[in-house]
C-alpha cells in the first residue's frame, strides 16, 4: 500500500491568542447595572472567553450578574483577560468601554447614552 493512501490533509489551526490588561474604574458610581449590561453585550460580540479578575476571583465578562458580583467600585483596579481567536480585540473593546464610562461622567457635553434597562438583559 502506498504512503499516499494514508495521507490526510492537515487540519487547519485556529489562531489562539491570550491578552490581558489592568484597568481602573474611573466613574463615581462604579460599574453598576447599566455599565454592566453594556460590558456584557460587548463581551458577547467576541468568540474569545473573557474574564474579569478582581480581588483574586474570576468573573465572566459575558454575564451581567457576574460583573455586578465583581463589585467594581470607583478606584478598583482589576484585570480583563481574554483567550481565543479575537482576544486582543476583545480586551481593547472592553478597555475602551470602561474608559468611555469615566470620560462621559467627566464631560457633560459627551454624556454616555445608556440603553433602557430591560428585564431580559438580566437573564443573560
Amino acid at each position: 500500500m502506498s504512503q499516499s493512501a494514508y495521507h490526510q490533509p492537515p487540519v487547519p489551526m485556529i489562531a489562539f491568542q491570550t491578552s490581558e490588561r489592568e484597568l481602573t474604574v474611573g466613574n463615581k458610581l462604579g460599574l453598576h447595572a447599566r455599565p454592566a449590561i453594556r460590558l456584557a453585550r460587548c463581551a458577547r460580540q467576541f468568540a474569545s472567553t473573557i474574564e474579569i479578575i478582581a480581588r483574586g476571583e474570576r468573573f465572566s465578562a459575558r454575564q451581567v450578574v457576574d460583573i455586578l458580583l465583581a463589585d467594581l467600585s470607583v478606584g478598583t483596579t482589576f484585570r480583563i483577560v481574554a483567550e481565543g481567536p479575537d482576544a486582543e480585540s476583545a480586551v481593547q473593546a472592553f478597555a475602551a468601554l470602561v474608559r468611555q464610562f469615566a470620560e462621559a461622567e467627566r464631560s457633560p457635553e459627551s454624556q454616555l447614552t445608556t440603553d433602557r434597562l430591560r428585564w431580559d438583559d438580566l437573564d443573560d
